[in-house]
């Protein structure tokens, strides 16, 4: 019941005034209330007051509601926009849900009510002219709201001048304000209690002796009504002074209110006196973004979805704020030192510039994802260690490996043929089954892409190595991005080829125009790395060219008995050509792995140069993920292949430069068994000079049989030439069926004599296929699924300029998915 209007479950109240005074009806002190009554003040730019009678400004004209508990600020709900939470420091807090709002009375509002999503906050100034032309005025612009983090006082030329300006802005529905530490201490002091006049007060008590009693009375009361901490943008973002774990976010305590004004210290004093303060930004692991000031530094940095925007105007260094949503941090200079401090600006807020990225407690054990396209996926216990064993001894850095790519489903087994398969041409997989699945899940249009026979390569490149060291904290010499196999490891041991493969890229995009088109600085993409020998030379070696090798060996003197005693007259008709049989199929079998093995690393033309060239070479990029601000997982995938294009083309236009000599497709390749490995051309010489290779696709209609008779007959010859295959995409990405679930993002279909490589030599005849045939699928798809999803998620993240620590926690889920029990050969 609310104590002032005894209404049973409801909050009523009535205000027609300039400035509401919400008293002692936040949250009701009775019993019999039940816990989610509360009430929810009216009126553009609303502020709430605290159960201790604490009154804030709202700026609402004649506003009357009554509004059921949690219901949403109704100073927003006009407006449509995300509505924010706000903490009391004294007593009481507001809670703006996504709950229904019931008027029982009309209501009439003057003022627009700010956009809580789109907001600037601001940090340590105490005067509007300590810096040259500060990132805000009186009115910010249209669409934001101004957030002040405190210390609007002491130290600097005219804080009456920033208490006018800030308590301005506020009355207006133009800003919103937190309490700060000075903020704290002068309204002690103006209440008449007793407090040292030090670090600053002394002048400010000065400069407010010049004003009359009224302004002083009213910069009292505004203090007063200041509150501990604000939760915006659908709790996505938390403003408050000196930072906030996650477990005070929303509450309001003595506790509270102190760590807000003043953080936590560990009880130490260092050499100039003062506390040293406790890096809670290294254990901080809340999903919301928290902002404040506190402690001056001289650059405002992320550490763990934390930023301190104090980079100490007064002391001479700089204005900062944060654009949100955009995660963009805009400074200026201050005009000149107003204040000596009493010790040099940190070099890093506390924390550490990095704070700390990532913990085993983040990844170890038993753990779940909450992925925004599949809901919460689990990832076992004894999966996490599997992954931990080769992210710690075997990846790249990981503030460079914000993504891993999923494992592909393979389209459901083909149709038997009993007169195909008689003849040996029976089929394992088609794309017929491709079409069909895609057809049954509503999906009209798919793009058949090549299938490049190669290692999946992520591709992460920065403009320049100052990118790389900025966005992603990278502090070693020379790295400009990363090129890693889906398992996070590094393709090359030297770093030189991995850079020279990246300035190729680099160089390529910069001709394309993709840097500016995009507006980013950095490009994440989705390629095959070819041969499949570079780095697959030891499996060639102990597995593919050993059979090639041994067959070689055995079949001609097998052969050759059998036609001699075949000669004599010896019944060995049906054992000879089954063994004319096996020797076909096992040349097959060579002939299959060879197509995808040729030398590289030829010496770069320049001595200059050190390292080896890129001769041979090729990079098949087929999706571009993200770029800064944005994840690009939901193009559609013909404008992802129109950029590529792009990317190729300029690639064709650049200079042949490093690596353009040929290899000598005569030279043994000493390091496998079989002498044909690595002998195998890359095509002709012009295409052996260039990096980047193109895909080719076609764009099927899966209700059209002549599309898709088209599509099949594509694949056939491409499996011909010695393509692997294909994969079938659906054209617009992120399809989801008719009951919301995902479709698979792309089922690949591989050509028939490719599949030698996988399942034998000798798997297409008849009695093979039959067993072969009865392949367990349902745990390969949703593997692909579950993988895509955190993959998806990794990208949002990342996108979103989370911490790396919630970006890895995709990432490793996606690795320790990889050691669940499959068939490998799907």
């Amino acid at each position: 019941m609310c104590r002032r209007s005894r209404v049973p479950g409801w909050c009523s109240w009535r205000a027609s005034m300039t400035s509401c005074r919400w008293r002692s009806c936040w949250t009701c002190p009775s019993t019999s209330v039940p816990s989610a009554t509360r009430r929810v003040p009216t009126g553009p730019g609303c502020r709430s007051a605290s159960s201790s009678g604490t009154s804030v400004n709202c700026g609402a004209r004649s506003a009357s509601w009554s509004v059921k508990a949690s219901a949403r600020c109704m100073c927003c709900a006009a407006s449509g926009r995300p509505r924010p939470r706000r903490s009391s420091g004294s007593g009481g807090s507001t809670t703006c849900a996504t709950s229904r709002v019931r008027s029982t009375s009309s209501a009439t509002s003057t003022g627009a009510a700010p956009n809580w999503r789109r907001c600037w906050a601001g940090s340590g100034t105490s005067s509007p002219g300590t810096a040259r032309g500060g990132p805000w005025t009186r009115c910010p612009p249209e669409g934001r709201t101004a957030v002040f983090v405190g210390d609007l006082v002491d130290r600097g030329p005219d804080s009456p001048g920033v208490l006018r300006l800030v308590t301005g802005m506020v009355a207006a529905g133009h800003a919103l304000c937190v309490s700060g530490n000075h903020e704290n201490k002068l309204g002690r002091y103006l209440n008449g209690r007793a407090v040292q006049h030090t670090h600053g007060l002394a002048e400010t008590i000065e400069q407010l002796e010049k004003e009359d009693e009224a302004f002083r009375a009213g910069a009292a009361e505004f203090i007063r009504g200041l509150v501990s901490h604000y939760i915006l943008d659908g709790g996505g973002l938390v403003v408050c002074h000196a930072g906030l774990p996650e477990k005070y976010h929303g509450r309001t305590s003595g506790r509270v209110r102190s760590f807000a004004l003043y953080g936590d210290t560990t009880g130490e004093t260092d050499e100039f006196g003062l506390p040293v303060r406790y890096p809670w930004a290294e254990e901080y692991r809340g999903r919301a973004a928290v902002v404040y000031g506190h402690t001056p530094t001289p650059r405002a940095g992320w550490v763990n979805n934390t930023i301190c925007l104090d980079t100490g105007c007064v002391f001479g260094g700089k204005l900062t704020a944060l654009c949100w949503p955009e995660r963009e941090v805009v400074d200026v200079p201050a005009e000149r030192v107003w204040y000596e401090p009493a010790k040099p600006l940190a070099t890093e807020a506390p924390g550490g510039a990095d704070g700390r990225p990532l913990d085993l407690g983040d990844v170890a054990g038993r753990r779940v994802v909450e992925t925004r396209h599949m809901g919460r996926l689990a990832v076992r216990e004894e999966n996490a260690a599997a992954a931990l064993e080769v992210m710690s001894r075997f990846a790249i850095d990981p503030r460079l490996l914000p993504y891993l790519p999923p494992t592909m489903a393979p389209c459901a087994t083909a149709k038997p043929s009993e007169e195909a398969d008689a003849r040996g041409e029976g089929f394992l997989e088609h794309p017929r089954e491709a079409f069909a699945e895609y057809r049954a899940a509503g999906v009209r249009e798919v793009v058949c892409e090549e299938k490049h026979m190669g290692s999946r390569a992520v591709v992460l490149v920065c403009r320049d190595e100052t990118v790389a060291r900025e966005r992603f904290g990278v502090s070693a010499a020379g790295v400009s991005g990363a090129l890693y196999t889906r398992t996070g490891r590094p393709f090359f041991d030297d770093r030189e080829t991995t850079e020279r493969i990246l300035r190729r890229v680099r160089d390529c995009v910069e001709r394309a125009g993709l840097w500016s088109e995009l507006d980013t600085e950095w490009l994440l993409m989705d390629a095959e790395l070819m041969p499949w020998s570079l780095k697959a030379t030891g499996l060639l070696r102990t597995q593919y060219a050993a059979v090639g090798a041994a067959s070689r060996a055995a079949f001609p003197g097998v052969l050759g008995a059998l036609e001699a005693a075949a000669d004599r007259g010896v019944e060995v008709a049906a054992l000879l050509d089954r063994q004319r049989g096996r020797a076909a199929d096992a040349a097959a079998f060579t002939d299959a792995y060879r197509r995808y093995c040729w030398r590289v690393g030829e010496p770069a033309p320049s001595p200059a140069e050190a390292g080896p060239g890129l001769a041979g070479i090729r990079l098949a990029p087929f999706q571009i993920l993200a770029v800064e601000g944005r994840s690009l997982a939901g193009l559609p995938h013909t404008e992802q292949l129109a950029l590529i294009d792009r990317l190729i083309a300029a690639d064709q236009s650049l200079p042949s430069g490093e690596g353009a000599t040929v290899a000598d497709p005569t030279t043994d390749d000493p390091t496998v068994t079989d002498p044909t490995v690595g002998n195998a051309p890359a095509g002709s010489a012009a295409d052996r000079i260039r990096l980047l290779a193109p895909t080719r696709r076609l764009v099927v209609d899966t209700e059209d049989e002549a599309s898709v008779a088209a599509g099949v007959e594509w694949w056939l010859d491409l499996t011909a030439e010695g393509g692997e295959g294909m994969v079938v995409k659906p054209v617009r990405a992120l399809v989801r069926q008719a009951d919301g679930r995902l479709v698979q993002p792309g089922i690949k279909c591989r050509g028939r004599e490719y599949l030698r490589i996988v399942y034998g030599p000798e798997y297409t005849r008849p009695e093979n296929l039959r067993r072969l045939r009865v392949r367990h699928l349902g745990h390969k798809r949703s593997l692909a699924l579950r993988e895509y999803a955190l993959g998806l998620e990794a990208l949002d993240r990342l996108a979103d300029g989370e911490p790396l620590w919630r970006v890895h926690e995709a990432v490793f889920a996606v690795l320790a998915l990889e050691s669940e029990p499959v068939d490998p050969r799907l």
